[in-house]
């Protein structure tokens, strides 16, 4: 299972990195609007929570075989995961908390 988390994360954040840089790229204002909010004001912090802590810390948690293969060492890891899922989904769902701070 350690494993399997492993490759999820780091699928995770490929998937994650490719739809920015498409959507990035294209330079649409009715798409990349999104990101110029969200990265200014006040989720730019739960932005790098973000980066760091859903693919960072698991990634270098999970990297060593004797770890993954630990459940007493797996359950923290796992909740951590899906903690961090939380914090990516309400990133992508939840409105900006002020408007007038992110231009």
């Amino acid at each position: 299972m350690g494993s399997l988390l492993f490759a999820f994360t780091v699928f995770y954040a490929y998937i994650h990195f490719a739809q920015y840089f498409i959507i990035w790229n294209a330079n649409m204002p009715e798409e990349t609007f999104w990101y110029v909010i969200r990265e200014k004001g006040t989720w730019f912090w739960v932005g790098m929570v973000i980066i760091f802590g859903h693919f960072f810390v698991p990634f270098l948690a999970l990297l060593r075989i004797d770890v993954k293969s630990v459940f007493p060492y797996m359950v923290p890891i796992c909740l951590w995961a899906w903690l961090m899922h939380w914090v990516d989904v309400s990133f992508n769902v939840l409105p900006v908390l002020h408007p007038r701070d992110s231009h």
